[in-house]
């Protein structure tokens, strides 16, 4: 990730995301689950680069959604990735489910 500055060099890394949303948080009638928690809950379950992205991102700011499992086919887990990207589709930041952690090299992105 670190030598990917646009949403487009994402794209072209990964394919077409799987999500493309605005952030939000706090939101109940958001149709996105992870928009209907607070920062603070994001902030616990998530980790982000910068380590500040979810205390600054600002709601509205476009969200690239990639899933990732990793695990048995018989006990499949995953994660998701969300790249943050700003109006000039410059990377502003990431962040990743903590669930995740200590899988990188097992994890496989979903189709």
């Amino acid at each position: 990730m670190p030598s990917m500055a646009t949403g487009q060099d994402v794209i072209d890394k990964f394919g077409a995301p799987a999500l493309r949303v605005a952030f939000n948080h706090d939101d109940p009638a958001d149709k996105w689950y992870p928009n209907k928690s607070s920062r603070e809950s994001r902030k616990r379950s998530q980790v982000a680069t910068p380590p500040d992205l979810v205390d600054k991102i600002p709601v509205g700011m476009q969200m690239l959604v990639y899933g990732f499992k990793y695990g048995s086919s018989m006990n499949p887990t995953g994660g998701g990735l969300s790249v943050c990207v700003d109006e000039t589709d410059a990377i502003v930041g990431w962040m990743y489910s903590k669930s995740l952690e200590r899988y990188e090299k097992e994890a496989r992105l979903e189709n």
